[in-house]
């Protein structure tokens, strides 16, 4: 059912304004075809309301499935060495959509789950859920370190109660052939733009998100970053976090 803006509303309260009082014989048949044009203006004011509200109920949701998928790829050619990720998976929460209009978020997802990449760069979908119709102009989410109580999916992501004990970032890989184990201790919001914004009205739109896997040993000046050295741990957790781009949206 479209909503009419106040322009629609007065148009239509235009309609039934009283006419001036003219003492005169009516005929019937023109007492009909008044009340015909009468009918007729008010449909047109609610066939306006319709266009104004671009046929999107207030209340309608769209479904949005996101999805997660890894670039691989060569590492950058100022990294020092050659590294292989074979397993990758983080801990998310609190999944919101920033509206368009104004600083107003949507929560989509607000309990913690895991992702699992896929090195090899398969796609995974990793929610989906019901978001209010409207025009969205940001993603939001946090890869998220635990508390030490708070119930987690996935017990490979705390080993105790104490902050280096706790984990949001879990990679398994190959540096130069030798085993490393990398775990990331800190918690990390992400914030992804949508360019054009993403429009919502009623249907089911795909969001892709992409992490760039090749590029999470390497600082922002190229230089490469090494997992079995605890002093690089905190700058590997900015590139993994700089990593994430939107690869696109469709329906």
């Amino acid at each position: 059912m479209p909503y009419m803006t106040m322009k629609t509303m007065q148009s239509v309260a235009a309609v039934f304004e009283p006419l001036p009082f003219r003492p005169h014989r009516v005929k019937p048949g023109n007492v009909w075809a008044k009340r015909a044009g009468y009918l007729f203006a008010v449909w047109l004011a609610f066939a306006f309301a319709a266009c104004d509200s671009g046929g999107v109920d207030p209340g309608d949701t769209g479904t949005v499935r996101l999805v997660l998928k890894a670039q691989a790829g060569a590492m950058p050619a100022k990294a020092d060495a050659a590294i292989q990720v074979e397993t990758a998976k983080l801990l998310l929460k609190t999944v919101k959509f920033t509206e368009g209009d104004g600083p107003e978020e949507v929560e989509y997802k607000t309990e913690s789950f895991v992702v699992s990449l896929d090195p090899a760069g398969t796609a995974s979908t990793v929610a989906v859920g019901e978001v209010p119709a409207g025009t969205y102009k940001r993603i939001n989410f946090n890869i998220h370190k635990p508390e030490d109580s708070e119930p987690i999916p996935d017990p490979a992501f705390r080993e105790g109660t104490s902050g280096d004990r706790r984990f949001s970032v879990i990679v398994e890989g190959k540096r130069d052939g030798v085993p490393f184990v990398l775990k990331v201790r800190k918690s990390m919001d992400q914030r992804i733009d949508f360019a054009p914004p993403l429009e919502l009205t009623g249907s089911t739109v795909t969001v892709t998100l992409v992490a760039d896997v090749a590029n999470w040993f390497v600082d922002e000046a190229g230089r490469g970053l090494d997992p079995l050295n605890p002093d690089h741990h905190d700058a590997i957790a900015e590139a993994i976090k700089r990593a994430f781009r939107l690869l696109g949206t469709n329906r």
